[in-house]
């Protein structure tokens, strides 16, 4: 048995050169390798022979020579009539690609959107407090197998979409809630927990086949549409942004990573009244980007007297495009997430959302004592 031989040179397909051309091509580049042992003279004869050339930008490949990319974070120039005239002017920093993916996601969240009237028009046994028991007991799931925040967002618009086409008897609530956070999980994560993890965290209650019956019954009834715009999605997208036009065009820590204490309180607060915005089923009539632009919003007013007057008038201007985009104010919607603000500092058993933001690692956000200066 012969082993090949690999060539130490690159082989041109067949036809494509002579051979007097491939040596030629070899010539020139065992020249060019040697050119630095050559004289002065010799070495811009050598160059000038190959023909050096930069490698075209990226942008350039796809753009054209004229359309260079000319923006801080090497995005092309931007086309303003690609895009709305506020959501162009606002999210100015993103290229034409990423502004048409944000008005494709923006006009995808009216289609996957629940009815926010199915507690009345389609569920008999389930009511606004058995779904609050359930959500904040998935909080707290999500957070005991570490899921990320996108499992958690995803699964609660899995549960609203499911729950609005179908009744479902109380006794299998728990069975649906956790049967989403377990599509989610394949969904969003890179290693899930096993089926036997989610069996376990329902104390036994349902076995693998019920979960397993369950998933195809609502993954039949959603029609296996599970990639949908969540408020999460949106408010990471006016952050990220509002970071970056903070820096001058450049976040240095990357997007959603908060440069200073001031940033990540600012996000911590916006994320708590978001998840907030998941217990009660009143924020299911606004859209995901006006519940997203209202909790950053809302949490720029509640710390206005801490924030950077640059980083919350960044936030303020994307947020005001989403409203002119959606064509309805943020008012009602703020003035939801604040009662569910108020009612999750007095209640008197906790909700698991408001423990989590009591933690150091998310800046003690639910026990901040400046909330009341504001209402």
């Amino acid at each position: 048995m012969t082993c090949a031989v690999l060539p130490t040179h690159p082989v041109a397909p067949t036809g494509l050169f002579s051979q007097q051309e491939m040596q030629l091509k070899r010539k020139e580049a065992s020249s060019f390798n040697e050119i630095g042992n050559l004289p002065f003279q010799m070495q811009q004869a050598v160059q000038k022979r190959i023909r050096l050339e930069p490698m075209p930008r990226l942008g350039q490949q796809i753009f054209g020579a004229n359309q260079a990319l000319t923006g801080p974070c090497g995005y092309p120039q931007l086309s303003q009539q690609s895009a709305g005239p506020d959501i162009g002017q606002a999210f100015y920093l993103l290229s034409d690609c990423e502004q048409d993916y944000l008005k494709e996601q923006l006009a995808k969240e009216t289609k996957s959107q629940p009815n926010h009237l199915y507690l009345h028009h389609t569920q008999q046994e389930v009511d606004a407090h058995k779904r609050l028991v359930l959500v904040d007991w998935l909080i707290e799931v999500v957070d005991e197998f570490v899921l990320s925040q996108e499992s958690l967002y995803l699964a609660i618009s899995l549960l609203d979409r499911f729950l609005s086409m179908q009744a479902v008897p109380r006794c299998q609530l728990q069975l649906l809630g956790v049967t989403c956070l377990w599509v989610a999980s394949k969904y969003e994560e890179v290693l899930p927990p096993a089926l036997q993890d989610f069996v376990e965290i329902t104390d036994n209650s349902y076995e693998a086949a019920d979960l397993i019956r369950m998933e195809s019954l609502l993954l039949r009834q959603l029609h296996y549409e599970l990639a949908v715009p969540t408020p999460l999605h949106f408010l990471h997208q006016l952050l990220s942004h509002a970071q970056a036009e903070e820096f001058g065009g450049a976040s240095p820590r990357g997007p959603c990573q908060p440069a200073n204490p001031e940033q990540a309180r600012l996000q911590h607060l916006a994320e708590y009244l978001l998840e907030l915005a998941l217990l009660t089923p009143e924020t299911l009539r606004y859209r995901p980007s006006v519940v997203a632009a209202s909790a950053l919003q809302l949490a720029c007013n509640l710390l206005a007297h801490c924030a950077a007057p640059c980083s919350r008038a960044a936030c303020g201007k994307l947020c005001r495009a989403i409203s002119a985009e959606a064509a309805v104010g943020l008012e009602g919607c703020m003035a939801e997430l604040q009662s569910m603000l108020r009612w999750a500092g007095s209640a008197q058993q906790a909700p698991c959302v408001r423990d989590k933001y009591s933690d150091a690692r998310r800046s003690c956000v639910a026990l901040m004592g400046t909330f009341a200066a504001a209402w």
